[in-house]
């Protein structure tokens, strides 16, 4: 019987749509390296899955995600991110939605300090692009925030530094939070990993 893994990715007039269409592309990427792996398949009672995804536009389904992703917000400078952020009512309830279910958060670029403010990381830790640093400081004062790395995983959360690094979150085999997030998804529904040169895709 298939299992259903459902994503959600933010996507808006305000958030940037590199990391959101990169996204896209890694989950189209494993639902077809999936289908091509179960189709070869000798074992008639396999178990499926299937990968839902969903863009998020600010409304809040009553179907909670396994997976949910921020892209980051074409935020000018640190005011305006705090705005957008503590404008957001029903992305704050989501995450906080997704973080109770047991589902995964990705937080990308400077969509961190939003896991801090909605009280997800008060103790944890989290990068953020420096020029967002003051923001991050002001939305999320008990977390830790991290200077000497890219990505960073705190509960069942995963952040990276910059936009530009969106699919290596996904993709690159140095980051602990990609292991970490693959021993999580093989638990629930299977995996399988092609290797390449540079990058392991880890397709669950």
């Amino acid at each position: 019987m298939p299992i259903t893994f459902n994503v959600e990715i933010q996507m808006t007039s305000e958030t940037f749509e590199g990391p959101a269409h990169a996204a896209r592309d890694v989950i189209a990427a494993i639902q077809t390296l999936s289908a091509m792996r179960n189709s070869h398949s000798r074992k008639t009672k396999k178990r499926g899955v299937d990968i839902y995804t969903k863009i998020w536009r600010g409304k809040n389904s009553r179907e909670i995600p396994d997976l949910f992703i921020m892209p980051g917000w074409l935020a000018q400078n640190g005011p305006h991110l705090d705005e957008l952020i503590k404008n957001s009512e029903n992305l704050l309830i989501r995450l906080q939605q997704v973080h109770e279910k047991g589902g995964l958060i990705v937080a990308v670029g400077n969509s961190s300090p939003a896991l801090g403010y909605a009280g997800l990381i008060q103790h944890g830790e989290a990068v953020c692009p420096w020029a967002f640093i003051p923001t991050f400081q002001r939305l999320s004062p008990r977390a830790q925030l991290r200077s000497d790395v890219n990505w960073t995983h705190h509960q069942r959360m995963w952040s990276c530094s910059s936009p530009v690094l969106a699919t290596e979150i996904f993709l690159c085999p140095s980051s602990n939070g990609l292991r970490q997030m693959g021993e999580f998804l093989r638990g629930e529904i299977g995996s399988l990993v092609l290797k390449f040169k540079r990058f392991h895709i880890c397709v669950v």
